[in-house]
């Protein structure tokens, strides 16, 4: 595409208390590589009651526009910024995430139809100190690889916030962003596939966000991320299994993994407790009877659900390796096994905690079912 035949792109960057890390995002943004007069920079500050909206102001001189508004949650923002971008592509960076100066443009070379509607990038971790940080890095690179295949099926789930683009036309179109959602990065991206739009991914278009540092911060963020997931279905749970992407793949899907790690959560502590149950109950008999109740032999009898794992597991390991096989700086062996045995093992407890928390919300939570009339 040639210099003179790229869009013009409104650039909107929602922020709420990011007096750290903004600067960081605007300096990037005023880096890419795109004509200075086909790109506009918004930042919305949501209401900050930190000096985010003071950092901000510095950068005006440079031709970035600053608003300044009522806190009102992320999407609100987003939409706020919409209406007052003047470019016919709008994108939303977060405002702790730094862009490769080609991003932007990788980005826009895949708007290549009329039918594309949005554009996403590949997320990366930019921190990579902390064992949770490269367990982070590990699933980013495994979730892009993975939204990349199915770019070519319509059935990306998610156009997240570190960098993604819209036609205006078609966000205005549908309503923009739902105020109500939690999740609003992947109910907006579910909305465009079910209005029969398409959404493509730009492997090309690496951008660097911060990820969560601490395990309280990680849990809290995935449990949101949870409880959003069971918003969306609630608001779609209208089209399932019809004749449309929706219902025949993205409820389907999203159900069969809550409803998963609901069984296998409930297997787990059914298991583990009858298992504790019975040998106590053998020991104290032992005990009660004079025997011996450390004498013990070992037997080893594997079933389906074993040969399973070991499938599923190896499966597994050959797509992760395959995955980080392409990146110059691979992650150790270490990281690798805890990121399988421990960081994994983690996602089952908390898809069963939100389903938990989604229930004691579900009346705060203002859902607005969709029923597929196509």
């Amino acid at each position: 595409m040639r210099k003179e035949d790229l869009p013009g792109v409104s650039l909107i960057v929602p922020a709420y208390n990011e007096e750290k890390d903004i600067s960081k995002t605007i300096k990037s943004l005023l880096k890419l590589n795109y004509p200075k007069d086909r790109l506009e920079i918004i930042v919305v500050d949501d209401g900050s009651t930190d000096r985010t909206y003071e950092v901000v102001k510095k950068f005006e001189k440079y031709g970035v526009k600053v608003f300044k508004k009522k806190r009102g949650g992320k999407s609100r923002a987003i939409n706020f910024g919409t209406k007052k971008a003047k470019f016919e592509i709008v994108g939303v960076v977060d405002s702790d995430t730094t862009l490769e100066r080609n991003s932007l443009l990788n980005c826009v070379k895949c708007f290549d139809s009329e039918d594309v509607a949005s554009v996403t990038s590949r997320i990366l971790q930019r921190r990579k100190k902390k064992i949770l940080e490269r367990w982070q890095d590990i699933e980013l690179k495994i979730i892009a690889y993975i939204r990349k295949l199915f770019e070519n099926l319509n059935i990306i789930t998610a156009t997240p916030g570190p960098l993604s683009l819209y036609r205006k036309k078609v966000l205005t179109k549908i309503g923009g962003f739902d105020k109500n959602c939690i999740l609003e990065d992947n109910e907006i991206a579910w909305r465009l596939i079910y209005h029969g739009y398409r959404i493509r991914m730009a492997y090309d278009a690496k951008v660097y966000t911060n990820m969560p540092d601490t395990f309280k911060r990680w849990f809290l963020q995935r449990v949101r991320w949870g409880v959003g997931g069971l918003q969306i279905i609630t608001k779609y749970i209208g089209t399932f299994m019809k004749r449309h992407p929706v219902g025949t793949f993205l409820l389907p899907s999203w159900i069969l993994g809550y409803v998963f790690s609901t069984i296998g959560i409930s297997l787990f502590f059914y298991t583990f407790f009858y298992t504790l149950y019975m040998n106590l109950s053998y020991y104290l008999l032992s005990f009660k009877y004079g025997t011996n109740p450390f004498v013990f032999s070992l037997d080893f009898n594997p079933d389906f659900l074993f040969f399973y794992g070991i499938i599923l597991f190896f499966l597994s390991l050959i797509i992760i390796v395959k995955v980080l096989g392409e990146y110059k700086k691979r992650a150790s062996l270490f990281d690798l096994v805890t990121f399988i045995f421990i960081y994994l093992v983690f996602f089952p407890i908390i898809s069963f905690y939100s389903i938990f928390k989604f229930i004691i919300l579900r009346k705060k939570l203002k859902i607005k079912p969709v029923w597929l009339t196509k």
